[in-house]
């Protein structure tokens, strides 16, 4: 360490990098000169306009066929109830015996299951 510091004292620092004179005064002007002039576009294009009224109109119509599409369901669940309702006025009007057979047809109960339904209370 006691090296270097006789060695700078008698050969001084070196100094690698030079800048010439007045450099940094005409940098600013340089650097400007060279950046192209471009006007600012102030005019919009028409696909630039007509974008969000399309985002605007797909999002409507996709509102419109969910619309469509649940309000048909509806009417078919509604109808499907309807006739059901009808279906259960018949049945009543024929008897309860009649209903409790349906039900058990449907639910493939025999009478042997309701047989071990009674006996198990």
């Amino acid at each position: 360490m006691m090296e270097e510091v006789l060695l700078e004292k008698k050969f001084g620092k070196p100094k690698f990098f030079k800048v010439p004179d007045g450099y940094f005064e005409k940098l600013d002007a340089c650097v400007m000169d060279k950046i192209p002039v471009t006007e600012p576009c102030k005019k919009r294009t028409i696909t630039r306009f007509l974008r969000p009224l399309a985002y605007a109109a797909c999002v409507a119509a996709a509102v419109v066929s969910a619309t469509v599409y649940l309000y048909s369901i509806n009417n078919r669940h509604g109808k499907q109830m309807a006739d059901f309702a009808s279906n259960v006025d018949a049945q009543s009007a024929v008897g309860l015996d009649f209903t409790i057979d349906a039900m058990s047809d449907y639910a493939m109960f025999d009478n042997e299951d309701y047989y071990s339904f009674i006996a198990d209370e």
